[in-house]
């Protein structure tokens, strides 16, 4: 009897009262203004290469609300980034980006931050690149939130995997945060988003301290 309430309890909060959608808009990073080194680096790209199914078995791969993945632009996939769930495990709405923002341009930012913090000239401008300039590029293989069921908690997890080139090196970033509610709202999506972000910057801006790309 005390499972059924739990999970009566859980399918009341994950899915009466829920909207049709939790809209995420995130800081843009703002990087020191101190450079100790003259060396520039230029992004070639960012690439959003995450593999999105239909009814996928497990609730970290990327879906779609109400949509058929094959049906919607990978453009228009960039701005999803996580799903929600009723109590009975079953995907709900989806997790959208705000503003104009996509998971290319979030990324990006955080990867120029981290280069700027290790004392990198990041260019943005591709006709001022020079014979001196590094390039790098970047696919986003994981960047997604979605809740797994617990006996009393829901969990609130966020997947980010990325994988970048520079020079003849390549450094794979990943992380997994979770947490753990008796209730997720949408600030505990958008407050886990930007803690994992932060946590990726500080994670490749330490891997790219490392390297010898001068």
């Amino acid at each position: 009897m005390k499972n059924l309430l739990l999970a009566i309890f859980a399918a009341f909060m994950l899915c009466g009262c829920a909207p049709k959608g939790v809209f995420v808009s995130l800081p843009d990073e703002q990087a020191p203004s101190s450079i100790s080194k003259k060396t520039k680096i230029y992004i070639e790209s960012v690439k959003d290469v995450r593999a999105f199914e239909n009814d996928p078995k497990q609730a970290s791969t990327p879906s779609l609300y109400k949509h058929n993945v094959n049906e919607v632009s990978a453009k228009e996939k960039q701005k999803y980034i996580g799903r929600t769930r009723n109590g009975y495990g079953k995907g709900l709405w989806n997790v959208i980006l705000e503003n104009n923002q996509n998971v290319s341009s979030v990324l990006r930012s955080r990867i120029e931050e981290a280069f700027k913090e290790n004392g990198y000239q990041v260019v943005k401008d591709k006709s001022l690149i020079d014979e001196n300039t590094l390039t790098a590029s970047a696919r986003v293989v994981k960047f997604w939130s979605y809740i797994s069921l617990g006996f009393s908690k829901v969990g609130l997890n966020m997947d980010i995997d990325t994988l970048l080139s520079v020079k003849d090196k390549e450094i794979k970033t990943d992380l997994k945060r979770s947490e753990f509610y008796f209730l997720v709202t949408n600030d505990d999506f958008s407050n886990i988003i930007k803690t994992s972000l932060k946590e990726y910057k500080e994670k490749l801006a330490k891997q790219i301290s490392e390297l010898n790309l001068e």
